[in-house]
Parts: C-alpha cells; structure tokens; sequence
C-alpha cells in the first residue's frame, strides 16, 4: 500500500504484516508509521488514519515545536550527559578518545575519517556504558528496597523510537544515545525501567511504583521530550577538522 498523506507536508508508511491489532507510530524525527493487519482492507487503514488525523498533526506539530526550541549539535560536537562538547582531533603516538568537561579528543597516529569516526563510536560505548551501569548500581539499590531487582546484565544499543526497554525476563536495554541527556533524565530513564520489572505496562501503579524510585520524573521527562531530536541527531565531522 502507498503511503498516505495527512497533510501537505505530513505523510504516513504503511505497513502490513501478520499482526492482530492496528499500531500507529511517531518517530521523534515526526515520521509517521501504521502497522496493520494483513486482513486490514486499504479502506479500514484511511478510516483508522482519518480517525486519528487531528492526533498526528498535534503531536508532528508537538515534535517540531521540540526540535526547534532544543538544537541539534552543530559539526563536530556532540552531547555528553547534557552538555555539548565539542570534538577535536589530534596527531598522537597513538590511537585514542577522551572525554573531558571541555571537550572530546580524537588522538590519531595519521588522519583518517574512518578510523576517528570508529574509535569515537566504541569509546560512546565504553564511556557510556561505564556511566549507565555505575547509575544502575545506585538506583538499583533503592530499587531493591521496593521489590525491583534483576539480574540481567545491562544491554547497551541505538534505538530510534525509545530510550529504554524492559522484558519478561528482567532484561534492561538502554538507549546509547540517552548517554548525551543531563544526568537526571538519564536516572529517570532507568527507574523507569526498573518499575517495569513489576509493572509490565504504564498504569496507575506503574506511575506511582516510578513517582517513588524517582520523585521528580515528570520534570525528567518532560526535559528528555524536549531534547529528543537533538539527542538522535546524527553526529557530524568535517573535513577540516583532519587537517592535523
């Protein structure tokens, strides 16, 4: 099925799938997606969109509106527990990245885009994952104090519609971009993902579980909303900055 508009400038990809229900999906970057039965007829899928058409352009228009007032990081800097740091590359006996509150280092035996770029990723998720599982630590101790425990190790990935996940099985997955979000969002994140050790879903007693691991997690939340499309902007070098 083709995708269809919503508006001039809004349209939306549909997908069909051996699914039971209708899901509807708005990326952080405003992209629109539908996930429909494959039973689902071409007619049911416009009604469902029809239905929901004043919902989509609040919530595109919503995205916007947080993408303009939070800016995506410039070339050659990127963000580090809130703050933007900019990048610089440096000539070096030897190949490495370090992070320091005024910037982030790339040291290069020779200058290559391709080996920078490499050993910036792998350093975001040693950097990252040292920072996480330090904060899952402490969190984890309150946590446990409420019946919320698990043994599963942390699991690190880029995810483009969540900055967390909890399964079945206890198993935590954070979001490697969540690691440039100011330390609070970062914290409210995990509790959040802690609550749905015992809460599976985003009820009352979900809510009430996260207000107690995490008093403040409304204003968390609504500051990690606010930085959503700069966090998942791509991070950008240009050439000059190889010119060492």
């Amino acid at each position: 099925m083709p995708a269809l508009k919503i508006s001039e400038d809004i349209s939306c990809t549909v997908i069909k799938s051996s699914r039971r229900s209708v899901e509807l999906r708005i990326e952080p970057g405003g992209r629109v997606t539908v996930r429909a039965p494959l039973n689902m007829s071409d007619a049911g899928v416009v009604a469902f969109l029809a239905d929901k058409r004043d919902f989509i352009l609040k919530k595109t228009a919503e995205l916007r509106e947080k993408k303009e007032a939070f800016p995506a990081p410039p070339a050659n800097a990127l963000y580090v527990k809130g703050a933007l740091l900019p990048v610089k590359v440096c000539r070096a006996l030897r190949d490495d990245v370090i992070f320091s509150p005024e910037n982030v280092r790339i040291d290069l035996t020779r200058a290559h885009r391709d080996r920078a770029e490499t050993l910036l990723k792998t350093a975001l998720h040693i950097t990252a994952r040292s920072y996480f599982e330090e904060r899952m630590r402490v969190i984890g101790e309150r946590a446990a104090g409420l019946g919320l425990k698990t043994d599963k190790p942390l699991k690190i990935k880029e995810m483009k519609g969540r900055w967390g996940s909890c399964a079945a099985n206890g198993q935590i997955t954070l979001n490697l971009k969540l690691f440039g979000a100011p330390a609070d969002c970062i914290d409210a994140v995990i509790a959040h993902e802690f609550c749905h050790l015992k809460e599976m879903n985003h009820s009352a007693r979900f809510y009430a579980l996260w207000a107690k691991l995490h008093p403040d997690y409304k204003t968390a939340r609504a500051e990690t909303r606010q930085r959503t499309a700069a966090l998942l902007a791509p991070i950008t070098l240009t050439d000059d900055i190889f010119k060492i």
